[in-house]
């Protein structure tokens, strides 16, 4: 295996470089020294023993590897992100201008879907005590929410006037001052009419 010495030598500089001119927080220090190492040490077994003998299709190799590995997209970004500025800091301090993971992306991340509730929850969620004038106004909004698919900041927004009962609808102001009618459930009207009583 080739020698860790130089590798280590010019990380050990960058982060003092960010300790001392940066003034970036422990944690974030942190997260350069695992992220740097975990290259340099791979960078060893692949017999690239300088930074400045890394190419961007060995990075490309490394990015790769580490996805497969179970390595998300998001942690991949920020790992190239540190080496970005490690290679702005090596080129100063080398008048070179190399950079590996200049234009390289990561993987995108999968993107999680929404938790969804079931009709059981959303009955169990909706059934409030009404027993009181916060009550009912809790449940008209909670029934209207669910029955109108209302984004939250469109049901903060609402106003009296933005309903019509008579015929099931709401006038809803979107995104982008987007006007849109949205028609309300029965259960929804229901409880709104007793919201209003």
């Amino acid at each position: 295996m080739a020698d860790a010495g130089p590798l280590q030598r010019e990380l050990e500089d960058f982060l003092g470089y960010l300790t001392v001119e940066r003034r970036l927080s422990a944690n974030t220090l942190q997260a350069y020294r695992h992220d740097l190492s975990d290259l340099a040490l791979w960078m060893l077994g692949q017999g690239v023993d300088s930074w400045g003998a890394l190419r961007q299709e060995t990075l490309r190799s490394y990015v790769a590897g580490a996805h497969r590995g179970g390595l998300s997209g998001k942690s991949l970004q920020r790992r190239l992100s540190a080496v970005r500025s490690f290679y702005r800091h090596f080129n100063r301090s080398h008048t070179a201008e190399l950079n590996p993971a200049m234009g390289l992306r990561a993987p995108k991340s999968a993107r999680k879907l929404p938790q969804v509730l079931d009709a059981d929850e959303m009955t169990r969620l909706v059934e409030v005590p009404t027993d009181t004038p916060l009550g009912v106004r809790d449940r008209a909004m909670l029934e209207l929410f669910y029955s109108s698919g209302l984004r939250l900041s469109e049901l903060c927004g609402l106003r009296w006037r933005s309903l019509d009962l008579a015929d099931g609808l709401v006038t809803v102001l979107g995104k982008g001052n987007k006007s849109r009618m949205v028609p309300v459930g029965s259960h929804a009207r229901n409880a709104l009419k007793a919201g209003r009583d």
